[in-house]
């Protein structure tokens, strides 16, 4: 479902995620935020892919917290990831299976 927020609506929602603590963020189940595999910092994924079920859109944070409070404002103004959505890896392997296929069938 598509909302139209309005400026003091998105104030209010983005005032009182602001305010959560660490332990109430934490607590929300669909924030899944990781420490960052390439250096210092957190990240946070927001998008996975169809085919492998991949990390897609991952997002990079200084803070575990800033991570958190990214996803919980996403997640307060009703933020869905785009489905059917393949990384360039699967969408390649999957095109390469599909003609592999095709030719092994003419043969």
């Amino acid at each position: 479902m598509e909302h139209t927020w309005n400026p003091q609506t998105l104030r209010d929602i983005f005032s009182s995620v602001l305010q959560m603590t660490d332990e109430q963020l934490k607590n929300i189940p669909y924030l899944q935020v990781r420490e960052n595999k390439s250096g210092p910092g957190w990240e946070a994924v927001t998008g996975f892919c169809c085919l492998g079920g991949c990390d897609m859109d991952v997002y990079s944070f200084p803070s575990e917290r800033d991570a958190m409070l990214f996803l919980a404002l996403l997640g307060a103004v009703d933020y869905q990831p785009p489905l059917n959505i393949a990384c360039e890896e699967c969408y390649q392997e999957y095109i390469s299976e599909q003609i592999g296929g095709i030719d092994s069938y003419a043969e």
